[in-house]
């Protein structure tokens, strides 16, 4: 079975998606639409067989293409998603899935009654370190799970300090640090620890001077219906380190630290045996993060052609959405919010 895929939006996320495409035997054309010239053109010469257009509908109405790609800013997921899914295209959608959960609950019922798929990528369900840590966590290795430690720092100030541009506007992004490098943290903790129950929070915007925006500084609680806790940091505005992803889960007979700042992203197992621990091989994939969009890509497509199920179901990216969403709620209010009120 040949596949022909449209992609809407050409920014740089678009790389990383042809990245995997272009690692997909059963492909046959490509095309990409954005109204930037100059961003097709920086596509096209990274990628010279896929087609361009400046219309995104140019897709939309091309009998030929089963599936659109959409890689746009977080507002815009819904309404491409919704037209796509009308023009009886399946889709394979950017996280978060939405920036409100109204309308991510709207793409999951108007898939299933047209019968088409609904992806989302989650491409840190696609670390090999994650991947590893949680086939550990099924066999038994940590015990019962007590508590992760998350944190996620670095320098975003370049397009958070852009007035008009959409990362991190409140409007356009649904938020800011929290929903963006957030989500990462919220889907991935919900795999590992399950469903999550009661959350605290303090998002602030202590650097980026634009009103528009939102948090580029933020502090997270979450406990899970386990009874398990965690903890999540997360900066946009740390110029005096690399970017850097640390990751850390604690159980009653054992802990894993996975440490994402290089492509080696080491994942390192404790237990009472071995107290100073021992790293654990996992595949090596550089560059770490557009790698596992890529793997997010190719996993995906492979399921689509051979009708398979995937690794994770849709309902986790509007899981990972409610509890971003009451973790900003618990922030502006001032108080412990239940993830089940968020509606």
């Amino acid at each position: 079975m040949s596949l022909q895929v449209g992609i809407i939006g050409g920014g740089g996320i678009t790389d990383a998606h042809l990245m995997g495409y272009s690692r997909i035997s059963e492909l046959e054309r490509t095309v990409v639409a954005d109204p930037d010239e100059t961003a097709l053109a920086a596509r096209k010469r990274k990628f010279p067989h896929i087609e361009t257009t400046g219309n995104y509908r140019d897709i939309l109405s091309d009998p030929r293409i089963p599936l659109v790609d959409v890689c746009l800013p977080h507002h815009l997921h819904h309404a491409l998603a919704m037209e796509a899914l009308s023009a009886g295209k399946d889709v394979f959608c950017e996280k978060p899935i939405a920036t409100t959960l109204q309308d991510a609950r709207e793409m999951v019922e108007t898939a299933d009654r047209a019968g088409r798929k609904l992806y989302v990528s989650l491409n840190q369900m696609f670390t090999p370190a994650h991947r590893k840590a949680k086939e550990m966590i099924e066999a038994g290795k940590l015990g019962r799970l007590l508590m992760g430690v998350w944190k996620m720092i670095g320098n975003e100030l370049e397009r958070m300090g852009i007035e008009d541009h959409w990362k991190g506007d409140v409007r356009k992004a649904g938020g800011g640090a929290l929903i963006d490098t957030g989500m990462h943290a919220a889907y991935v903790m919900l795999d590992l620890f399950g469903p999550a129950e009661n959350v605290s929070a303090f998002a602030r915007r202590l650097v980026v001077p634009h009103a528009n925006k939102g948090d580029d500084n933020s502090v997270a609680v979450i406990e899970f219906k386990s009874g398990a806790v965690a903890t999540y940091a997360q900066s946009y505005t740390v110029r005096s380190e690399q970017w850097n992803e640390r990751k850390y889960v604690y159980g009653t007979e054992g802990s894993l630290h996975i440490d994402d700042t290089s492509p080696k992203a080491p994942l390192t197992y404790h237990s009472p045996e071995n107290p100073e621990g021992r790293v654990i091989a996992v595949e090596e994939m550089d560059p770490l993060f557009a790698g596992t969009v890529a793997e997010s890509v190719v996993h995906h497509m492979s399921c689509y052609l051979n009708d398979r199920p995937t690794l994770y179901s849709t309902q986790l990216a509007v899981d990972a959405l409610q509890l971003i969403l009451a973790l900003y709620c618990s922030s502006e209010t001032g108080r412990a919010v239940l993830v089940a009120d968020i509606k």
